[in-house]
């Protein structure tokens, strides 16, 4: 979809975990897939309360971000939907929003230019990035040993 991204951790031995995931009975697997939204839900909460102290544009931005069902925590940022009117779609802002812009004449309205930083997504989520992976570690444990346990 348009104006979506992807940020990929590279969490040592993930494959390897993913691939054992799938030869665990289907309720682990679902088990898993629910924690992993949950992890990825509340990181999407702390996203938007990040993004409350940079104005609107963050805000209106942030309550388009979601979490995703999958064996890993993954949330969708922006997209192609509509935010404002006259059809400005979500991506256009959020981008401006989350690293500024070049002062262009278009495009006032953003903070300054941050190049790779951002001002509130990209920020929480290196900062959180940890938690997520300890927590996600977590939920991959509690699976394993519930696996181990039914054999």
């Amino acid at each position: 979809m348009a104006g979506e991204f992807s940020l990929h951790v590279n969490v040592e031995g993930l494959p390897k975990i993913l691939r054992s995931l799938r030869g665990m009975p289907r309720e682990i697997s679902t088990d898993v897939r629910k924690a992993s939204k949950r992890i990825a839900q509340d990181e999407v909460v702390r996203i938007r309360v990040t993004a409350a102290s940079h104005g609107a544009q963050a805000v209106r931005s942030a309550s388009k971000i979601r979490a995703r069902s999958d064996r890993v925590p993954t949330i969708k940022a922006a997209g192609s939907s509509p935010l404002f009117k006259k059809g400005v779609q979500t991506g256009q802002v959020f981008f401006g929003a989350e690293f500024g812009s070049h002062r262009g004449k278009t495009t006032r309205q953003f903070k300054p230019w941050t190049q790779h930083e951002g001002y509130w997504f990209w920020p929480t989520l290196r900062r959180d990035t940890p938690i997520m992976i300890n927590a996600w570690m977590d939920v991959i444990d509690a699976a394993i040993s519930r696996w181990e346990a039914g054999r």
